[in-house]
């Protein structure tokens, strides 16, 4: 008994001093106001909002990239002609954005709108 709990504590004093470091993996660039990120653990890519401008304007040059996880950026516009999309969420074969007064769905095979 007392070796198991000597194990224990010596299990617990070696994690305790290992400190855990993140480091950078990768970096993709060539976002314009980059707001939020969602995965999207079924396709494995990434979906970054781009505000692209004043985040209170409708002025249609914000967008959504589609990122690789390996940072690749796979199409930096894949969808476009949004205000100032921020919030994002997965619904079927559907993306969501909030832009500015409005949900915006999105169709994730395409990147076309397809509702607002």
């Amino acid at each position: 008994m007392a070796s198991k709990a000597l194990l224990a504590g010596a299990a617990i004093a070696l994690s305790a001093t290992q400190s855990a470091s993140a480091g950078e993996a990768w970096r993709a660039e060539g976002f314009e106001g980059p707001e939020t990120v969602l995965y999207d653990a079924g396709r494995g890519v990434l979906y970054v909002s781009n505000v692209a401008g004043d985040i209170t304007a409708k002025d249609g040059v914000g967008y959504i990239s589609r990122v690789d996880l390996d940072g690749t950026v796979a199409d930096r516009k894949w969808a476009a002609g949004l205000d100032a999309p921020k919030g994002l969420a997965i619904g079927g074969d559907t993306l969501y954005a909030a832009d500015i007064d409005q949900l915006v769905a999105i169709d994730i095979e395409t990147g076309a709108v397809s509702g607002r």
